[in-house]
């Protein structure tokens, strides 16, 4: 039998908790704000974007089978708790959902083509007229971010997950890219809000939403920055301008459309959307600073260069998160704002050593 053609990206389980016969979804196309109706089976797909083996496209449908069966038990709130088991499976959906849209590939190629970019000019066979008419990007860029999400496992461990009930008049939103990574912590600290890279995976900090049905979402949470709700609880209420501020991170994420039940019930007109759309695109998504100058030991110069991710920043504080860490931070001398523990790296670095030595054995 043939393994199929047709690899979405966003599952199909999740556009249909946004649809209302399950068959269909509204939309909104966001380079024009053109609002439109369209099958959930032509939404949010590649054609063998996991291979053509079937073998990872299958993985998919397994854990995506296992987190539905969890979500639904949730959200309907048949289930109270979660074990370690559904908590690891949640975390790692989201930790791959993260890298496997178009917007993780996009943001990878962006952040290839300035990389090359910036070593090649310093170069006198590659003159910037040259340069200018070329986009330099991976030949696979989809298989690159899931070795990269399957290395970065160790970094989600720590976070709590909660689930955000949202029973306010507007709904929640869903997107071709609906995983958000926020730090509300970081943006509003008078010492760090300075900082670049406040949503990488190892900082202190972090929040990651995901939207799973317009009443409900997902949220990761760093629990040493944060208290979340109730230890006794899921999950946890939303105010009006929760919702209308994930919504917006939605629109800000999406990279063609974003996707509801009722355009009525989104918090934002077509319009709105579209606009607010454009402004996250002029803002970018990758920086790249190579001003960094030394001096190698032949005496010739040496150049480090520095990229990171351009945090989406609307402001927010999220009602349900309340602060915990009050440190001041005046002796965080680095470029990159804190870790949430010190060995989260040396961790990450030893299961990424780890995952390679299983590869070179194969």
């Amino acid at each position: 039998m043939n393994a199929p053609k047709r690899h979405h990206y966003v599952p199909k389980f999740l556009l249909r908790q946004f649809s209302n016969d399950k068959k269909n979804i509204e939309l909104i196309v966001l380079k024009n704000g053109f609002s439109a109706r369209g099958p959930i089976r032509r939404q949010c797909y590649e054609n063998y974007i996991h291979g053509h083996d079937g073998a990872l496209e299958t993985a998919f449908s397994k854990l995506e089978g296992e987190t539905a069966n969890i979500l639904s038990k949730i959200t309907t709130k048949e289930l109270e708790f979660l074990d370690a088991q559904s908590e690891f499976t949640l975390k790692t959906f989201v930790n791959y959902q993260l890298q496997r849209t178009l917007g993780a590939t996009d943001k990878l190629n962006q952040m290839t083509d300035s990389l090359i970019k910036a070593i090649a000019k310093h170069d006198s066979r590659f003159p910037d007229e040259h340069l200018d008419k070329i986009f330099v990007k991976m030949k696979n860029p989809f298989i690159f971010n899931l070795q990269n999400a399957i290395k970065m496992t160790p970094m989600l461990l720590d976070l709590k997950v909660k689930v955000i009930f949202n029973e306010r008049e507007i709904d929640f939103l869903c997107s071709d890219n609906p995983v958000i990574a926020y730090n509300q912590f970081i943006e509003h600290h008078p010492v760090l809000k300075g900082r670049g890279g406040a949503t990488g995976l190892a900082i202190k900090g972090l929040q990651i939403f995901m939207p799973t049905s317009p009443r409900s979402g997902l949220f990761l949470y760093d629990p040493n920055t944060y208290r979340v709700g109730s230890t006794s609880s899921i999950g946890v209420g939303l105010s009006k301008r929760d919702v209308i501020s994930l919504n917006k991170l939605q629109v800000f994420n999406a990279v063609n459309c974003i996707y509801f039940k009722e355009v009525s019930k989104i918090g934002f007109s077509s319009s709105e959307c579209a606009q607010l759309h454009k402004e996250s695109k002029e803002r970018g998504s990758v920086k790249l600073d190579d001003s960094f100058r030394g001096t190698r030991s032949d005496g010739k110069e040496s150049i480090l260069i520095h990229h990171q991710n351009i945090d989406v920043r609307i402001g927010t504080k999220f009602s349900f998160c309340t602060l915990i860490d009050h440190h001041h931070y005046k002796d965080h001398d680095l470029a990159i704002p804190p870790l949430r523990y010190s060995e989260i790296v040396d961790l990450q670095k030893d299961y990424s050593d780890y995952i390679d030595s299983l590869v070179k054995e194969k």
